[in-house]
């Protein structure tokens, strides 16, 4: 028994050997391809072609999105890059109640002083107008703005925050407002960003943003003109 399975075995592999050094027997017969210039199909859709753009480096953020904050959704705790806190008041990256994501900012102040955050490095243009908005709870009598500072802070401008235009069940409003660089810097300036609180009670700050006027459904003008000239139909970007 052994020995059969052996010679079939060995058989076998004399067969694949075979195989594998024998040249295979084609067809004789060949194939003709004839092309009728005269002839059209189908146009093809310039919607099959077009272009693909991810989170690499400043490509979205920084490139097309026209939001110039980071982390403006705080889902890092403030004194973490890139938001610096501002003032005294005792501070919690609070879980309960968040506006958005798994915590939101929390100031707990009990005397009149102001409070807040602040981003660095946040380039703008002389005589450029800005919007923006910020989700937040305040507590009666407290008062809430936004500042814009250059050099230092040694030039700087604050827009107070008056009525809501915009209100959430859960008791967070959103403020909009613009601010219009003009005068203020040089040519083209570093600044900083600050969202601030002033008065006792308990704060809360759910999200801000900081945008050029002339955007686009939130895309940058400059960056979408520039792509235009690509003539691409379609435009796909992936989400992180």
């Amino acid at each position: 028994m052994k020995k059969t399975n052996y010679l079939l075995t060995l058989s076998l592999a004399v067969s694949a050997l075979v195989g594998l050094f024998t040249t295979p027997t084609f067809s004789q017969d060949v194939l003709v391809a004839k092309i009728d210039a005269a002839q059209k199909g189908e146009p093809i859709s310039p919607f099959i072609y077009g272009q693909f753009i991810e989170h690499l480096g400043r490509c979205i953020y920084g490139g097309i999105w026209s939001e110039m904050l980071q982390d403006r959704k705080f889902h890092d705790a403030p004194a973490v890059y890139p938001w610096e806190l501002l003032g005294n008041a005792q501070f919690e990256h609070a879980q309960e109640g968040a506006f958005v994501g798994k915590a939101s900012p929390k100031w707990t102040s009990q005397n009149d002083w102001a409070f807040g955050v602040e981003q660095e490095g946040i380039s703008f243009v002389n005589g450029k107008q800005y919007v923006g908005y910020v989700w937040a709870k305040t507590s009666e009598g407290q008062k809430i703005s936004v500042r814009f500072l250059f050099d230092n802070g040694k030039r700087f401008t604050e827009i107070p925050l008056g009525e809501a235009v915009e209100k959430a069940d859960d008791g967070y409003c959103k403020y909009a407002f613009i601010f219009v660089a003009d005068g203020l810097i040089e040519p083209t300036e570093k600044g900083s960003f600050a969202v601030l609180f002033q008065g006792k009670g308990v704060a809360r700050l759910g999200t801000a943003s900081l945008m050029p006027a002339d955007n686009i459904n939130g895309m940058r003008a400059d960056t979408l003109s520039r792509n235009s000239t690509r003539r691409s139909i379609v435009g796909r970007a992936a989400t992180s």
